[in-house]
């Protein structure tokens, strides 16, 4: 009898634990949070940064296709003031096999004092050039069984007690399922986003992972499109505010476009090696560009055109200067106001202002100081950007030798990811600290780039990169990822302006 009382006792205790202690733990750690976005899996596209700071709110992420239980559960015990519900009507049939997790992305974000705010495979998916990306399998989707009964309960629950509800309908990639009926019904319910149908969106793969998941860039648009946000690029025909049956169909924007980037190094009035580039051939390159009716543009235009929709020149280019030679300020800067033309100057940090090379006392071309780069920098006529601060070394002179921004014989993973994360830093620091100006882009020496080097600089503010191949690049509105790995042309002492024309086309 005595065993029986203690079992019995025993139990009581497990189930007050169980109907107390938990729903407890549970209820403080949402105390902070005044908002939440349910529904759909495809809700951790969606920034709480963002969400923060367009409804002034705090927003928490309860994804979870049991989206009536999570929202009950809120409502009747945190007092919302906002609910964004994602309803998904579709799901995905197609088996997708995800092994691209990187194990050392942890490390990479605690390094840079950061905590993971996406899955970790989209951090690998976000800074993959979009000329690495190939179309995937036509996904195959079937309806989802939604309760509108749910739906209206909610509707009427954010009524009475006075909660902002925002009902969203998320894109789907080549979505070929009628789902007319499903949105029919929801009107009938309440007012809703509807950014699913055929779009200039949901017709690009470019712009979903490869789990179909629609991209955080994406993300982003929608909601620019939800609060009018003029500094966020949303196309005209994706998303509409479905309300008494007011959607209008819109015709499909164009929303990429071609950019040339160019590279020289040194220019002299004689080109004796590879990497001198005659002045008057120069010159030529220069002026036939203009009368092919080429536009210079900066990297912070292009980033405007892809982040903003900001509108750039019919044929934009770019000029870009490897190194940071005096001789793109004396012989370029003249030429490009002569032509009313523009470049950028990717710098090598320890070399600015330098004739010589570090400690070696070995003679190099000399390399401009801040000092003298800033008259150029302030009339617009050249921008200056990051070459690395010391990773740009040379074989036979350095004796701790890199080749680029690769790992070194023996250097540990972590090791690598301090090394370039403090270089970079010092870049940036070093850049915008003399010049007033911020460092957008990023210029890989020799043009040799890595998974976890442009996961940290996309970590640490850098829109642009720029590698070693060659060819014509795309860009597109809305999608960062095309802003990435970025191709040149370098033109050589052989190349005459018809063929630099001909090979940027």
């Amino acid at each position: 009898m005595k065993k029986k009382s203690v079992f019995i006792i025993g139990i009581l205790f497990l189930i007050l634990c169980l109907l107390f202690f938990i729903p407890k733990n549970k209820i403080k750690d949402l105390e902070n949070y005044d908002s939440f976005i349910i529904g759909s899996e495809k809700s951790g596209a969606f920034q709480i940064e963002k969400l923060n700071n367009y409804y002034g709110a705090s927003f928490y992420n309860l994804s979870s296709e049991d989206f009536y239980d999570a929202f009950d559960y809120v409502s009747k015990n945190h007092n919302p003031k906002n609910i964004i519900l994602l309803l998904d009507p579709l799901s995905l049939n197609n088996e997708v096999a995800i092994t691209e997790e990187n194990p050392l992305i942890p490390n990479i974000l605690t390094a840079l004092k950061k905590t993971a705010t996406k899955d970790y495979n989209n951090y690998i998916w976000d800074i993959e050039p979009i000329r690495r990306l190939t179309e995937p399998e036509t996904p195959s989707y079937s309806k989802n069984r939604i309760s509108f009964e749910n739906i209206e309960k909610i509707k009427k629950t954010c009524d009475k007690k006075n909660i902002n509800l925002q009902v969203i309908v998320p894109p789907s990639y080549k979505n070929q399922v009628d789902i007319q009926d499903f949105l029919d019904e929801l009107s009938e319910i309440t007012p809703y986003w509807d950014f699913s149908g055929n779009n200039s969106i949901n017709s690009d793969y470019r712009f979903f992972y490869k789990n179909y998941n629609f991209k955080t860039s994406v993300g982003d648009m929608i909601l620019g499109k939800i609060f009018n946000d003029k500094n966020q690029y949303c196309p005209e025909d994706f998303g509409f505010y479905t309300a008494n049956d007011n959607k209008t169909e819109q015709k499909i924007p164009h929303i990429e476009k071609t950019l040339p980037v160019l590279l020289y190094h040194n220019i002299d009035t004689v080109s004796e090696n590879a990497a001198t580039i005659s002045l008057s051939l120069f010159e030529s390159h220069i002026k036939a560009l203009k009368n092919e009716g080429y536009t210079a543009v900066t990297f912070q235009d292009i980033i405007d055109f892809v982040k903003k929709g900001t509108p750039l020149p019919e044929k934009p280019i770019i000029i870009t200067f490897d190194d940071g030679y005096t001789s793109n300020l004396k012989y370029a800067g003249p030429i490009f106001e002569k032509y009313n033309m523009k470049g950028a100057i990717n710098v090598i940090g320890v070399s600015v202002g330098k004739d010589t090379y570090k400690e070696t006392g070995k003679p190099m071309f000399p390399h401009f100081s801040f000092e003298e780069a800033k008259p150029y920098v302030e009339k617009g006529i050249f921008e200056i950007q990051s070459h690395t601060f010391d990773m740009h070394n040379s074989y036979g002179l350095d004796v701790d030798f890199r080749y680029g921004v690769s790992e070194k014989t023996g250097e540990t993973d972590e090791e690598y990811i301090e090394n370039f994360i403090n270089d970079f830093s010092k870049s940036k620091n070093q850049i915008e600290t003399a010049l007033g100006t911020k460092v957008t882009t990023f210029c890989y020496p020799f043009g040799f780039e890595n998974q976890i080097s442009e996961i940290i600089l996309s970590q640490m503010g850098v829109d642009v990169t720029l590698d070693g191949d060659f060819g014509v690049n795309t860009i597109i509105k809305g999608l960062p990822q095309s802003l990435r790995l970025l191709k040149r042309f370098e033109p050589s002492e052989e190349t005459s302006p018809q063929e630099l024309l001909e090979r940027i086309k």
